[in-house]
């Protein structure tokens, strides 16, 4: 085979081929950057398609691998890959003096390669519309710097109290729109008794992707206008970060009483929540104490109903008083003084509970989307 076709200019796309050696069948391929950026530029995500004689053995290598984002992330880290329509499936990667390679065979002549598994966004269009069918209202939040709308939906009681969920401030975090979608699924199942009571008793508001401009451009972690939208919720900027300025307008609007902030954490390979112990006031006064043990419950709660999320592991915890309110989780903590989560899924597989076939894949996601239900409904009246 002399002729390889590279393409990466779709939906979700990022790479760029920078050579391919037709005897050896290696192909080299560049992450492109997010603008932006804060210490270094972001890059990470990838996801591109290639084709050529069937059965073909390719060796793919990401060349400059080691100035991404986070380089630890590629450490035990297997690619998903996908043949024709078929499901996306795990190969295990080598990540040796920056640069991440693995191997894939042109199944059918066609291969797509990416980060994890994309969430493209005519899916999101036909959950909106699916949920809006159910009985949701469906907001515009507001409209991005390239003109896309940021939708939302409400459902539920109205003057209940305020639930919220966002999804995928991130761009190439897609595992946190698919539980985005897994919670919405559940939450308009009538045959879940614990859906049908959150949505007699709770209002709930749910965002399943916040960044429609990095997710169509390929982006990790930033909007079209390089901002980092979890580094712009103390003030938001409505022209670098529209996105955050229209959903903390609604929120002070309606309120919160519970805010679950979705992501996917590149190094840690488990399931974990960032909390709110930093803000000021948490856990101080039998206000504060009430405070974190509503938090505590909720966790308690889903340990219990997915045993994929667990407390052992995760981040550090800000100290008292430090937390950084540039951050949605802290923000929203703050100004509403209620329970607020990260909700962090990896990227690799689940050491928990590891499938070398799928890893932590779409459908895991969404499994833990739907018993968010459940574990809200359990924690209403903690």
């Amino acid at each position: 085979m002399h002729n390889l076709g590279f393409s990466s200019a779709f939906d979700g796309g990022n790479g760029r081929l920078v050579r391919y050696d037709a005897t050896s069948h290696t192909v080299d391929i560049e992450i492109s950057p997010d603008p932006g950026g804060e210490t270094q530029p972001f890059l990470q995500w990838f996801y591109f398609r290639l084709w050529g004689a069937p059965g073909t053995v390719l060796t793919l290598r990401l060349i400059n691998a080691g100035q991404a984002a986070y380089p630890k992330g590629w450490i035990d880290y297997p690619v998903r890959l996908r043949h024709g329509q078929q499901d996306w499936r795990c190969q295990p990667t080598r990540y040796e003096d920056g640069v991440l390679s693995w191997t894939g065979t042109l199944t059918g002549g066609w291969l797509e390669c990416a980060y994890f598994v994309p969430y493209p966004q005519p899916r999101l269009d036909n959950l909106l519309a699916w949920a809006s069918r159910q009985g949701a209202e469906r907001l515009h939040l507001a409209t991005t710097a390239q003109g896309r709308p940021l939708e939302g939906l409400r459902a539920g009681k109205a003057g209940a109290p305020p639930l919220w969920i966002i999804a995928r401030q991130h761009p190439g975090e897609t595992m946190a729109s698919w539980a985005a979608e897994g919670f919405l699924r559940a939450l308009f199942d009538p045959s879940r008794d614990s859906s049908r009571r959150l949505l007699a008793e709770a209002e709930l508001f749910v965002v399943p992707n916040m960044n429609p401009d990095g997710a169509v451009s390929g982006f990790l972690r930033t909007n079209s206008s390089g901002t980092n939208l979890n580094r712009a919720w103390q003030n938001p900027d409505p022209l670098a970060a529209p996105e955050v300025a229209g959903v903390w307008q609604a929120m002070r609007k309606s309120g919160v009483a519970r805010f679950l902030d979705l992501h996917g954490d590149e190094a840690l390979p488990y399931v974990f929540t960032a909390g709110c112990e930093g803000v000021p006031g948490f856990g101080e006064g039998p206000e504060g104490q009430a405070w974190a043990q509503r938090q505590q419950a909720f966790r308690d709660a889903l340990e219990t109903i997915n045993p994929a999320y667990q407390q052992r592991f995760g981040y550090p915890v800000a100290p008292r008083g430090r937390g950084n309110l540039t951050m949605a989780t802290a923000a929203v903590a703050h100004r509403f003084h209620c329970p607020a989560f990260t909700l962090e899924m990896p990227f690799k597989d689940d050491q928990n509970a590891p499938d070398p076939d799928v890893g932590w894949s779409p459908q895991r996601s969404q499994g833990l989307g739907a018993d968010l239900v459940s574990a809200l409904y359990a924690t209403l009246y903690a």
